[in-house]
């Protein structure tokens, strides 16, 4: 099992955000506060996504043997 803290970090900065706009909901905050905090939850997942599938990428590149990595030349 591999271990990705980066990726957690993003996630848990994900997960204040969303945090942030379930207590703006509930205290009744204007709409574009709103629209801007889920701009942030939805920026920081899109950035834990891209970051976990360059990740798993790489990792998986690497297990490969390196006469499959090597390219044909065609």
């Amino acid at each position: 099992m591999h271990k990705f803290p980066e990726i957690g970090t993003r996630l848990k900065r994900a997960q204040g955000h969303l945090a942030a706009v379930i207590d703006m909901l509930e205290s009744g905050r204007p709409c574009m506060d709103l629209a801007q905090q889920l701009h942030a939850v939805e920026k920081a997942i899109g950035n834990a996504k891209k970051n976990s599938s360059r990740t798993i990428f790489i990792t998986a590149w690497k297990r490969l043997p390196r006469h499959c990595r090597a390219s044909s030349g065609n």
